[in-house]
């Protein structure tokens, strides 16, 4: 990774800290520098520029070398949104259209090992019966800015991939193993929608720029620039201007 590119990411990084509170979780930082084949000690070094910019990291780069077993989505810490009357009515409807739960503690274990042991028909009511636990996830986790319909999709598919997992999982903890299955998915949907708003706020700012540096330009000379020309002069690619002037209609 050339150095241009590699400072690019690093001033994307710290974005994403600030809008998180300066706080990033480790794994997160790993995953985004994961397809630069960077070795152990530039990694370290990575968290070392991040805490010296006052960013926060959970759970500590001394784990640099271990692989956490499906970690939990990282996405920014707040109380969940208050649901509108809508959502409320859609979330009662929802359940009023699920099956019951289990009808004790007993059948809970004993479709839970059915299941593990490839009973389909165990799968399918254990489904059914923990359709539930979605619904309260999608409470415990509510964005307004994501529809309620869309977490609790999320939700069911954790829900139904916990399936294909639950043999490696002995009771009590194949429950939590589903529990904590509904939460990664719906958890999943939030970083998925902030990183997309963290996207959109820096191409909204990469159009400002543009907009303001065009300004300045054409204020100080009738010339046309070109593309080309405007790249060398900004601190913009080619392909960054392309797609601003796609974003804006100035492309034609």
């Amino acid at each position: 990774m050339n150095i241009e590119s590699f400072q690019k990411k690093l001033g994307e990084i710290i974005k994403l800290a600030k809008y998180n509170n300066n706080i990033l979780d480790h794994d997160l930082i790993k995953q985004f520098f994961g397809k630069d084949n960077l070795n152990k000690d530039q990694i370290v070094s990575i968290f070392e520029y991040l805490q010296s910019q006052g960013v926060h990291i959970k759970n500590g780069p001394e784990d640099i070398d271990t692989e956490p077993e499906n970690p939990v989505p990282y996405v920014a810490e707040k109380s969940p949104d208050p649901l509108t009357e809508e959502e409320e009515e859609y979330l009662k409807d929802y359940q009023e259209g699920a099956k019951d739960g289990f009808a004790s503690e007993n059948e809970e274990k004993q479709l839970l090992k059915d299941a593990a042991d490839g009973n389909k028909d165990a799968e399918k009511r254990l489904i059914e019966a923990y359709v539930p636990e979605v619904i309260s996830s999608v409470r415990k986790f509510h964005r307004s800015e994501i529809p309620v319909g869309d977490m609790l999709q999320e939700g069911n598919l954790g829900l139904i991939s916990a399936m294909e997992g639950l043999s490696d999982h002995d009771e009590p903890d194949a429950r939590k193993w589903i529990l904590d299955s509904i939460d990664r998915a719906v958890l999943s949907s939030i970083q998925a929608q902030e990183q997309q708003d963290l996207e959109d706020g820096a191409l909204v700012g990469q159009v400002q720029k543009l907009e303001s540096a065009v300004k300045s330009l054409t204020d100080e000379s009738e010339d046309k620039f070109s593309v080309e020309e405007l790249s060398a002069l900004l601190d913009m690619s080619v392909d960054e201007i392309k797609d601003v002037l796609r974003l804006t209609g100035d492309d034609k």
